[in-house]
């Protein structure tokens, strides 16, 4: 669905289409390397089974993702661990 480089130009992420996605695979947020090898997936700010990120924008400050279940959060992207979640429905 989206495709952002990162500043190092070795590294980007993807926002994978969530409804392709096997229900137990809805963690639709990836780092990828030059060779498309998947270098973390970015867990989801609930367990909810519809759950899955919806859109995303690379910021200084980090990776901001939105979530179909109605959460914000700021992703780190040289690790994919959520440093911020910020319910905003």
């Amino acid at each position: 669905m989206d495709l952002v480089q990162l500043r190092d130009d070795r590294r980007a992420v993807a926002l994978l289409d969530y409804f392709k996605a096997p229900p137990d695979q809805r963690d639709n947020l990836v780092a990828i390397d030059e060779h498309g090898t998947i270098l973390w997936r970015s867990k989801l700010p609930t367990t909810h089974p519809t759950d899955a990120f919806t859109e995303m924008e690379v910021l200084d400050e980090g990776i901001s993702a939105f979530s179909w279940s109605g959460h914000r959060v700021l992703i780190d992207p040289q690790t994919g661990v959520t440093l911020d979640d910020e319910f905003t429905k």
